[in-house]
């Protein structure tokens, strides 16, 4: 509780935006917005009843609902927030957030103490932004790539393509070395070598060595060779 008094004390504007967050936003928009106590980034969805709604009046926060079954707005909870008093913020409402004692595995979040922020009649505003790509799959993190780079391939520095022929939505780290290979709509990491093969659809993680026909194979968690 201590410690973070103390972190909140040094702060006051203050923007969060969630590691899997990405998303199109001209986040000059916020100067227009200084009227309000905080802002919630929101994306307009077809299917609400999936995420974290945003129940609103005139797009002013009143209520987060988590998967309702019968959502009144389409506005969802993207993980990107912005607080005009980020002292306040820590030291009241996550601070009860936390005093409550009330965690999913360990976690706090900070949805909770914007429900309260709005409860206490604090004025939250929520802003739609123009575009959000959801990178939660790996299936969704190339499809992402693909709407991204629009057919176009990324390479980095000092990569090394031998006979290889590089298709359509395709990234490629630093230093990777690519020989008699086919590739495309994947992306590649850094410090790759790959020989012989045809890939497509794919997710190729750093320093990753692949042959065809290889024998000896050393794959992590939650990896896939078909």
């Amino acid at each position: 509780s201590s410690s973070s008094s103390q972190c909140g004390s040094h702060i006051d504007d203050i923007l969060v935006i969630y590691c899997d967050t990405l998303f199109a936003k001209d986040l000059t928009c916020i100067r227009a917005l200084q009227e309000y106590d905080g802002v919630v980034f929101a994306q307009r969805v077809s299917d609400p009843e999936n995420y974290g709604v945003l129940e609103h009046e005139n797009f002013i926060l009143q209520e987060i609902v988590e998967k309702p079954e019968n959502p009144s707005s389409n506005l969802v909870n993207i993980g990107m927030f912005y607080l005009r008093n980020g002292y306040a913020f820590f030291q009241t409402y996550l601070q009860e957030v936390m005093d409550r004692g009330v965690n999913v595995k360990g976690e706090y979040y900070l949805t909770d103490a914007f429900a309260l922020m709005a409860k206490d009649g604090k004025r939250v505003w929520i802003e739609a932004v123009d575009k959000r790509y959801d990178i939660g799959t790996l299936q969704k993190l190339l499809d992402t790539q693909a709407a991204l780079l629009e057919g176009r391939q990324v390479l980095g520095e000092n990569v090394v393509l031998e006979n290889t022929n590089i298709g359509e939505n395709v990234s490629i780290g630093n230093r990777s070395k690519l020989v008699n290979c086919s590739v495309r709509n994947s992306i590649i990491g850094d410090d790759v070598e790959l020989h012989d093969l045809e890939i497509e659809n794919s997710t190729i993680g750093d320093c990753v060595v692949l042959k065809k026909d290889g024998k000896v194979f050393h794959v992590g968690d939650h990896s896939a060779i078909r």
